[in-house]
């Protein structure tokens, strides 16, 4: 954990390890080496097609709107028309 900034390629440390210690690196530079410090690579998570679209079928917020809805949209949708006309 990057605890504090000196410039861009210079920063203080905080280590987080297994244990009931911390450890403490100072002035690391970036870089490859000993000492040095570089930013984590994630690598994007690829969701299958298949999982997509079972959670979209879960999603509630998906669903299309039932018959009822549909013309309470379409009748607010013509009073703001009509609103705007006037």
């Amino acid at each position: 954990m990057i605890v504090r900034v000196w410039s861009d390629t210079c920063v203080n440390l905080k280590v987080l390890v297994d244990g009931n210690f911390d450890f403490w690196v100072t002035s690391a530079s970036q870089g490859d080496g000993p000492r040095n410090w570089n930013w984590r690579v994630i690598p994007p998570v690829e969701v299958p097609l298949q999982a997509r679209l079972a959670g979209a079928k879960k999603n509630k917020a998906m669903k299309p709107p039932t018959k009822k809805g549909r013309q309470k949209a379409d009748f607010a949708a013509l009073q703001m028309s009509q609103a705007a006309q006037q």
